[in-house]
């Protein structure tokens, strides 16, 4: 699979939008859909695979995704098997995915106490941006993997 490709099954296992910028990065290699400004830095994404970047078990590289925010993800790889899936499938997961937007880690926590809060000065603009609930714990496997066959 293309890392073009592998950052859209992270952007939908993760429930977000593709809204923004990313990059994956192995050392000090840096791997993008390259725009004007980094094409010196960056590699084309859609050039490599995930087997260039990760060809032996307990391998890692880097995702960052939403430059503004600073989503960072370590991707290691676990295991290799001769069984390999026609189709990208999410085997595990914990939690909700933090909205888009929401401005970090920090804005994510802020974000948690004042939904948590009905008393706190944003409860109700969070609760009317977010759409109702919003349960940090839930996560949706099946959902997740129905919307992984359709890439």
């Amino acid at each position: 699979m293309s890392l073009d490709q592998f950052h859209q099954v992270i952007q939908v296992s993760m429930g977000w939008m593709d809204s923004h910028l990313h990059m994956f990065m192995k050392g000090k290699t840096f791997y993008s859909i390259p725009h004007e400004e980094d094409l010196e830095r960056d590699l084309d994404e859609t050039q490599y695979t995930i087997a260039d970047l990760l060809a032996e078990e307990g391998q890692s590289i880097e995702y960052m995704y939403d430059m503004g925010d600073d989503w960072a993800h370590k991707l290691t790889l676990k295991k290799i098997t001769d069984e390999a899936p026609q189709r990208p499938a999410c085997l595990d997961g914990k939690r909700a995915c933090p909205p888009e937007d929401i401005g970090g880690s920090f804005g994510y926590t802020d974000f948690l106490k004042a939904l948590d809060d009905p008393e706190h000065d944003m409860h109700e603009e969070y609760t009317e941006w977010i759409g109702g609930e919003f349960d940090a714990e839930e996560f949706y496997l099946e959902e997740t993997n129905e919307i992984l066959q359709e890439l």
